[in-house]
């Protein structure tokens, strides 16, 4: 039960962060994404799970509270973000 929750618990956090990021990157940056809003969400949150696990080993302060890596979740959605933009037309 316990291990459920903090998945749980991890997984909102991931996705709240990938949110914030499409929705700034969508609204005061100006990107166009393929999908509008929905499709920069789901992308960011696919580079938020890639890079939370490639960079599990650095440690950050969040790691020990939500067993998420902020810092690997942010950087991972900012840098899809980023390539989706690239991508689309």
């Amino acid at each position: 039960m316990l291990r459920t929750f903090s998945f749980i618990k991890s997984f909102l956090i991931m996705l709240i962060i990938s949110s914030g990021v499409a929705f700034s990157y969508n609204r005061f940056k100006q990107y166009k994404f393929l999908g509008k809003i929905y499709g920069g969400i789901v992308v960011a949150f696919l580079g938020a799970i890639l890079c939370n696990s490639i960079l599990e080993p650095i440690n950050v302060f969040f790691k020990d509270n939500f067993n998420v890596n902020i810092l690997a979740v942010l950087i991972g959605a900012v840098i899809f973000v980023k390539i989706l933009n690239k991508v689309t037309p």
